[in-house]
């Protein structure tokens, strides 16, 4: 990991204004790293990824949107392929201004705590049953139970002037 990470920094240097970076690391698992306006994310760390086609999302996400997580437990199946799509597309789509990602609920820190990026998500999934996405605009949460799609995915994120506050 200690390589990967001065891999990371090496590639800093080099990144566009708007990357993101797959690295595999030697125990085949593969890290997703987004580079913006010169900070680094970690979008986690993953077994399986799949490449798409870097494509603009239509419709264009909700600037406000800040987090979109797909909260799932590993054990009652895995990520949907049109879900993880979906995340994708939105991390590589330029107008996307928040960072969308999976996180699988048993998922703890070094001390046994969930990530803190993660506390809000994981909390809102559990009430409402997972798996489920997470959309998080600021304070507000929205909570889409089971998606599926791609679209699904899409579908969260874009502008809905008309929803309740």
């Amino acid at each position: 990991m200690r390589y990967a990470l001065v891999l990371l920094v090496a590639l800093t240097a080099h990144a566009a204004a708007d990357d993101l970076i797959l690295l595999e690391l030697s125990s085949g698992q593969t890290i997703a790293v987004r580079m913006a306006d010169g900070e680094v994310t970690v979008i986690g760390i993953f077994e399986t990824v799949t490449v798409i086609e870097a494509t603009p999302v239509n419709p264009t996400p909700n600037p406000q949107v800040t987090r979109v997580t797909y909260v799932y437990e590993k054990d009652q199946g895995g990520v949907p392929p049109g879900v993880a799509s979906g995340l994708t597309k939105l991390n590589v789509d330029p107008d996307f201004s928040g960072v969308s990602s999976e996180f699988e609920e048993d998922t703890v820190t070094g001390d046994g705590e969930v990530p803190a990026q993660y506390v809000t998500a994981l909390t809102e999934a559990r009430k409402a049953g997972l798996p489920c996405l997470v959309v998080e605009r600021g304070d507000k949460v929205e909570v889409v139970k089971a998606p599926n799609t791609e679209q699904d995915v899409l579908d969260a994120v874009k502008e809905n002037p008309d929803a309740a506050d």
